[in-house]
């Protein structure tokens, strides 16, 4: 073969490397443009997402704060309505004697009498009636505390329960 007759093989081996590289370079952009692309809509859908729980995640901690404020504000009212409720009754006991009276001065009354229901607490001197009347107003409170902690606990584990959904 002659110089002249591989010429027109060269040039389609060149035409076809080169249209080859071209190809090559055009299907290399096509595919870095989708992927950018792709990478542009999973960033607004991330984005988006992101945005959504933050806003629920803000409605979430004002529901939060507002159900512990009601729940503080019913258990100062228990609170209060106890407190009112045993300083009436400490206040009754002022008219008690401060001793109970025993000896020859003192009559047995049907209130020392033992009953089959127990006591009732009118034998009691005033600073053991005071001192029980506190104790149990101690005690109310403490319950008033206690069920307001089981509200807040219930309510957050509500809310936080039905986060995200």
């Amino acid at each position: 073969m002659t110089r002249s007759e591989y010429i027109p093989i060269i040039a389609i081996a060149v035409l076809l490397g080169v249209s080859s590289l071209g190809a090559y370079s055009w299907h290399k952009q096509k595919i870095q443009t989708a992927i950018a692309e792709h990478d542009r809509k999973l960033s607004e859908y991330y984005n988006s997402k992101i945005l959504s729980l933050m806003k629920e995640k803000e409605q979430t901690e004002q529901k939060l704060l507002q159900e512990v404020k009601n729940t503080e504000r019913k258990k100062n009212e228990e609170i209060s309505r106890v407190t009112r409720r045993y300083d009436d009754i400490i206040t009754g006991l002022r008219n008690r004697p401060d001793n109970r009276q025993t000896g020859e001065n003192y009559t047995n009354s049907t209130a020392e009498t033992p009953t089959e229901t127990g006591a009732t607490g009118l034998q009691l001197s005033r600073p053991d009636a005071e001192f029980l009347a506190r104790f149990a107003r101690d005690t109310a409170e403490l319950q008033a505390e206690l069920k307001a902690c089981i509200r807040d606990y219930e309510s957050v584990r509500e809310i936080v329960n039905n986060f995200g959904k």
